[in-house]
């Protein structure tokens, strides 16, 4: 199969001969191998047989591209001394140091403001032990995480032996707050709860269906893999007597790099070439591309690894629910 697909990829090659007559402007894609390209639309010609439907009666590969246009808009202008001006801001920042008694302090106290209008009165210790949703908000559970008592100041509040009522504000929060069993725990439980719905619903079944959508719609259009055609000759025809030449096919990213390539008036680029040749031989195939492109851009707007760091978040967090919960009720029967 590989060796047809060559052989059906040099003989429209070919057509363009072993080089241009002048230094170009090449397409800098990625190129795929014979062997890469067998079981994508380039090693089954389902790019080169759409785009012969696609186009006009009477237009042909030998016709399509005009090398000598081609070669007036994208020769490689004389090289020019470019002036770089780099600047470099670099700001410093004072080194962190160990965080005092006092800095902690005034942290809780400024976090324990906007929670005290929340609470309404209610104790802060009661509404965490009932797990009061109303009251304990995404935002607020944030700040309680962060206002946590680590190992050291729980140690040193409990062996407090005089009147608490004398303490600070933020000490006798944090004094509150030691005595509630598998504290940190618990707030990360309960922050869980109230995204997990948003997080589940919102932007892990919307975003593997807007993927989905996007694939199936891509796979039925007999427009984007003749486009990928028409991409495949202008490039092969540019690069034609350079090592990136011959290519059988190239990756999807490649199609980005049509907007790098300048033509020799510096203003048109390889994309403008491509969508005039599509329009003139093809009136078709653009618009049917374009109406893919609301699809394309909500699916490139979703990054994989986010989605499997969430499904991972998700599925982390249901554990450690359970977790807590287990301990909670262990902790209960004691």
């Amino acid at each position: 199969a590989a060796a047809q697909t060559a052989g059906r990829v040099g003989e429209v090659l070919s057509l363009w001969g072993e080089r241009r007559s002048k230094p170009m402007n090449t397409l800098n894609w990625e190129k795929m191998s014979a062997n890469k390209a067998s079981g994508t639309l380039w090693g089954d010609a389902a790019a080169s047989s759409s785009l012969q439907k696609a186009l006009k009666g009477g237009v042909d590969l030998p016709t399509l591209l005009d090398t000598r246009a081609l070669e007036e808009r994208f020769a490689r202008p004389e090289a020019k001394a470019s002036r770089v001006d780099v600047e470099e801001d670099k700001k410093k920042k004072a080194a962190k140091k160990s965080v005092l008694d006092s800095k902690r302090s005034t942290a809780v106290s400024i976090a324990l403001e906007p929670i005290r209008k929340l609470l309404q009165g209610k104790e802060l210790r009661d509404a965490i032990l009932e797990v009061d949703p109303l009251l304990l908000e995404p935002e607020t559970l944030k700040r309680l995480l962060e206002m946590v008592p680590t190992a050291d100041e729980s140690r040193m509040l409990r062996a407090h032996r005089g009147d608490v009522s004398e303490l600070d504000r933020p000490d006798q929060l944090l004094i509150s707050l030691s005595n509630i069993q598998l504290l940190e725990g618990r707030l990360q439980s309960m922050l869980f709860k109230t995204q997990w719905e948003s997080d589940l619903d919102a932007y892990l079944v919307k975003k593997v269906d807007e993927l989905k959508e996007a694939c199936e719609k891509l796979k039925e259009s007999t427009e984007f893999p003749a486009l990928m055609q028409l991409v495949l000759h202008v490039g092969n025809a540019l690069n034609a007597g350079t090592n990136k030449g011959n290519a059988v096919g190239f990756k999807v990213g490649t199609l980005l790099k049509l907007t790098e390539l300048k033509a020799a008036d510096r203003k048109t680029t390889l994309l403008h070439y491509t969508t005039e040749m599509a329009r003139a031989n093809a009136p078709g195939l653009v618009d049917g591309v374009l109406k893919l492109l609301p699809l394309a851009a909500a699916a490139a707007r979703v990054e994989l690894e986010e989605v499997r760091k969430k499904k991972a978040e998700i599925e982390a967090g249901m554990n450690q629910v359970d977790a807590v919960v287990d301990k909670v009720d262990a902790a209960n029967r004691e």
